[in-house]
C-alpha cells in the first residue's frame, strides 16, 4: 500500500512540475553565442564569443550566431541595462511565457528571421518598458488574444512575411502609444471591426497601418474611425470598393489602394476629395475607362478645384487620351 501511494505521488508531481514549470529543450543554449555588442549605446561595439550572461552589464547585444530553439521560461534574465537585443536567425521555434525576466530597461526586441509558428499569450511578460518588436519572417500563424495587451510604452510592431489568416479580438487593447503595426504579405482575407476598437491613441499624430500584399477583400469601415489620421496601406490586395472605408477616415489620412480590383472610384467619394484633407492612391487597378473619364471630369482634368486632397489614379487599360497622376 505505502508503495501504491508512493508511486501516486511520484506521478503527481512530475506531471504538476511538467504543467508549472515548461521543460526546455535547449536550457544552455546562451552559453556559446557569437555576438556583437555595445557596453553603451554611445561607445563602439565590438565582435564577442561566449557565454550570453557574462554581458549583463552591457546596453546593446546583437546575436549574430547561435542554436536557440527554445526560448524557456526565464532564459533571458537578469541583464539591469540591456536596451537592445536581437537574436536574429538563430533557429528559434518556440518562446515560452515569461522567457523574459529582470529585463527592466529592454526596449527593442528582434526576433526575425527564426522558425517561429506561434506567438503565445505572456511570451513578453516582464519587458515593461518595451517599445519596438520585430517578429519579422517567421512562420507565425496563431498569436494569444493577449500576447500584446496593456503594453503602454509600445510603438512599433513588425510581423510582416508571417502567415497570419486572421488577428484575434482587442490584440493590441491596453496599448495607447501603437504607431506602426506591420502585417505585409501575409495571408489575411479580412479586416474585421473587432480587430481594433481598444486601441485608443494618446498622441495626436498618425497611425500607420501596413497591410499590403495579403489577400484582403473586406475591410469593415468602422475598422479604421479613429480620433487620429491613419495611413492604410492596403496596396496588392483583392478590394473592389472603398466608399464607406474612405469617409471613416479622419482628415489628413491617406489610403494607398494601387494595384487592387478597383473598376471605378465612385462620386461620393470623388466629392469627399474635393472637400477635405484625404489623399488616395488609386494606381493600377482596373478602372474602366469611363470611369477614368468621369474622374478628370470632375476634377478639372487632375486640376484640385476646392479642397486640399489628392487623388493619384491611373488604370490597368489603355484608354484614349487619359491622363494619369
Amino acid at each position: 500500500m505505502l508503495t501504491s501511494n508512493l508511486y501516486v505521488f511520484l506521478v503527481f508531481f512530475v506531471t504538476y512540475i511538467q504543467f508549472s514549470h515548461p521543460l526546455c529543450n535547449n536550457i544552455e543554449a546562451l552559453y556559446n553565442i557569437t555576438a556583437r555588442v555595445h557596453l553603451t549605446r554611445s561607445e563602439k561595439g565590438f565582435n564577442y564569443n561566449g557565454n550570453l550572461y557574462n554581458l549583463d552589464q552591457h546596453e546593446v547585444i546583437d546575436v549574430t550566431q547561435g542554436n536557440v530553439t527554445d526560448l524557456c521560461e526565464g532564459i533571458v534574465k537578469k541583464f539591469p541595462k540591456l536596451q537592445v537585443l536581437s537574436l536574429i536567425n538563430v533557429n528559434i521555434s518556440k518562446i515560452q511565457p515569461n522567457a523574459f525576466l529582470d529585463v527592466p530597461k529592454l526596449r527593442v526586441l528582434s526576433l526575425s528571421v527564426n522558425n517561429l509558428t506561434e506567438i503565445e499569450n505572456g511570451c513578453f511578460n516582464n519587458i515593461p518598458r518595451l517599445e519596438i518588436l520585430y517578429l519579422s519572417g517567421n512562420n507565425i500563424h496563431t498569436i494569444g488574444n493577449t500576447a500584446f495587451q496593456n503594453f503602454h510604452h509600445l510603438k512599433k510592431v513588425h510581423l510582416d512575411r508571417n502567415q497570419l489568416t486572421r488577428l484575434e479580438a482587442n490584440i493590441f487593447s491596453g496599448s495607447p502609444n501603437l504607431h506602426l503595426l506591420d502585417l505585409r504579405f501575409n495571408l489575411l482575407t479580412i479586416v474585421d471591426k473587432n480587430n481594433f476598437p481598444h486601441l485608443q491613441p494618446t498622441f495626436k499624430g498618425p497611425i500607420t497601418f501596413l497591410l499590403e500584399s495579403n489577400q484582403i477583400d473586406d475591410v469593415d469601415p468602422s475598422t479604421f474611425e479613429f480620433n487620429n489620421p491613419v495611413k492604410l496601406h492596403l496596396q496588392k490586395n483583392k478590394l473592389s470598393t472603398i466608399s464607406n472605408l474612405f469617409h471613416g477616415l479622419r482628415d489628413y489620412s491617406t489610403l494607398n489602394l494601387d494595384e487592387n480590383l478597383l473598376s471605378c472610384l465612385p462620386d461620393d467619394v470623388l466629392d469627399n476629395i474635393k472637400t477635405t484633407n484625404k489623399n488616395i492612391s488609386i494606381k493600377q487597378n482596373p478602372i474602366t475607362c469611363d470611369c477614368l473619364k468621369n474622374i478628370e471630369n470632375s476634377l478639372g482634368d487632375g486640376e484640385e478645384l476646392f479642397g486640399v486632397g489628392v487623388l493619384e489614379y491611373s488604370s490597368m487599360f489603355q484608354c484614349f487620351g487619359q491622363i494619369s497622376f
